[in-house]
């Protein structure tokens, strides 16, 4: 198939070069020109069309506006919609002025009142970010999420620290904003912890962690298809915060850590990079648009 011309609308805040996978670096797939907008814009796909964009790919963080008039078809990639309600009512408004709902990680069937082209569009990484760096690993855990506000998060935090303070493990724990920095603070942890915000979702870092060849150890996980993530094969989870605990010496005794990190590095590079995932994107449009 030949290569599409994208139009990419997105938040004119969006930094680039992005850590996320999706649009990430070049593909053969695609010629992508960026469009910033500020929340709200409502900008024109007969622009576009007469511009000789194939078509728009809009983005639904914070690029709150859409699309007016008739033109070049409009590809809606919905990420934040499980969050909260509020978060589930802007994004639905939204996908009626689109042709096509690409969903990360929302349950579908909560869109087919919009009566659009609905496609499941899992999570990437950027593996030229998220990878292997080569550090040694000198952290037993790292626990790296926004964490101050987000109760479950807080709890963990407690739980690990007491857990690492008893057991006199490396532990390291705060946010980091730095796109590489982050990805190399997970390549040198043996464990890597993750807290979903709110339980029915399953946040990149899910993916950015085994990308990085570290172990994670998570929340309980969303089954969601096209994932392929199996708890105990390529991360283990728990119920509660005073698991943690447990969970970090079963992994740490014997080195049990090593198979899942090996495990799920083998799978998010063989499933979910920007490479693999623009292949099924470009697809999906054949099908779905006939582009």
């Amino acid at each position: 198939m030949r290569p599409l011309r994208v139009a990419l609308v997105i938040n004119e805040r969006k930094r680039f070069p992005r850590s996320v996978g999706w649009w990430s670096y070049d593909v053969p797939e695609f010629d992508v020109v960026h469009i910033p907008v500020s929340e709200g814009t409502v900008w024109s796909r007969k622009r576009l069309s007469r511009a000789g964009f194939d078509v728009a790919v809009w983005e639904d963080d914070k690029a709150y506006g859409g699309p007016s008039d008739v033109g070049v078809p409009v590809a809606y990639v919905i990420v934040d919609s499980n969050l909260s309600t509020p978060h589930f009512q802007q994004r639905l408004q939204c996908a009626h002025r689109a042709d096509l709902l690409l969903i990360d990680s929302d349950v579908l069937q909560r869109f087919r009142s919009t009566g659009k082209k609905i496609r499941r569009f899992n999570y990437c990484v950027n593996d030229t970010l998220a990878k292997d760096w080569g550090e040694q690993k000198i952290v037993d855990v790292c626990y790296h999420a926004h964490i101050r506000d987000i109760v479950p998060r807080r709890a963990a935090e407690q739980a690990l620290r007491r857990f690492c303070y008893e057991r006199n493990l490396n532990c390291m724990i705060g946010k980091i904003c730095n796109g590489e920095g982050y990805m190399r603070a997970f390549n040198r942890s043996c464990i890597s912890l993750h807290v979903s915000s709110v339980p029915q979702t399953r946040a990149h870092r899910v993916f950015d962690v085994m990308a990085c060849r570290s172990a994670l150890l998570s929340s309980q996980l969303p089954a969601i298809e096209g994932d392929d993530i199996t708890a105990g094969v390529h991360y283990v989870d728990f119920a509660r915060p005073d698991d943690i605990g447990k969970r970090v010496e079963e992994l740490l005794e014997g080195g049990r850590w090593r198979e899942i990190a090996e495990a799920g590095y083998e799978l998010v590079h063989r499933r979910h990079t920007w490479a693999a995932r623009a292949r099924e994107l470009r697809e999906i449009l054949s099908q779905e648009l006939g582009l």
